[in-house]
């Protein structure tokens, strides 16, 4: 747990950074997890940076044994930012021991049973601690493939992906939901007809009535001549 701690602290007292991303997104049949941290683009950042990612930091740890997982680090620049990204694959039921969850999240629960996903947390802890503010806004997101989401109370919802704005206004209150079933192969997507199409159907279907019915009546008066 210490890693992901320096990790936080570095965001902060390094480089005056304090708005972190965290996302997950869960497929078939792993987890991705990525924690996005940006940075001014200086000369002086880009240094601490370095050094930073000379150090391993730990994914996850499971307790008892000598599996210890790393992840993967990579950096991006731009003219105006560094970004920092932390990244690792879990397989579904490895995914609660991910030190970012463990160490922002006291109680939590990833629960897959049958053909239903549902993500539970309690309030956040990593945003600061008694004598620190580490972070002041975290934003998870969590991306959704291969599931129907039934249930959730997220922030905002774009497309399948599902997200949660953390600070310290509503760090006592603020919780992640997410309830999901499984899509499964058999299923047909709902196709979905726009309304402009039945319009255009029902015009081409009028004017084709009235042609029938002037040729039908043009008929008539031919045949009494």
């Amino acid at each position: 747990m210490k890693k992901i701690i320096i990790l936080i602290s570095f965001v902060l007292l390094a480089t005056g950074c304090k708005n972190v991303e965290y996302n997950l997104t869960i497929n078939k049949r792993n987890i991705t997890e990525e924690i996005v941290i940006p940075y001014k683009n200086t000369e002086e950042n880009l240094k601490k940076i370095k050094k930073q990612m000379k150090d391993k930091q730990q994914a996850y740890h499971i307790i008892g044994t000598d599996s210890t997982e790393y992840y993967n680090q990579t950096l991006e620049k731009t003219s105006g930012k560094l970004i920092l990204k932390y990244r690792y694959n879990y397989s579904p039921d490895m995914i609660i021991n991910s030190e970012a969850i463990n160490r922002c999240f006291y109680k939590k629960d990833f629960i897959k049973k049958d053909d239903v996903l549902i993500i539970t947390t309690d309030t956040i802890g990593c945003l600061r601690d008694e004598y620190e503010q580490f972070i002041d806004n975290l934003t998870v997101n969590i991306e959704v493939h291969n599931y129907k989401v039934e249930e959730n109370n997220a922030d905002k919802i774009k497309d399948n992906i599902y997200t949660w704005y953390f600070n310290n206004n509503n760090s006592e209150n603020h919780k992640i939901y997410l309830k999901a079933k499984k899509i499964n192969g058999k299923e047909k997507k709902s196709f979905e007809i726009p309304k402009e199409i039945f319009i255009a159907l029902g015009i081409l279907l009028g004017i084709g009535m009235l042609i029938i019915i002037y040729i039908g009546i043009k008929r008539i008066k031919n045949n009494r001549i």
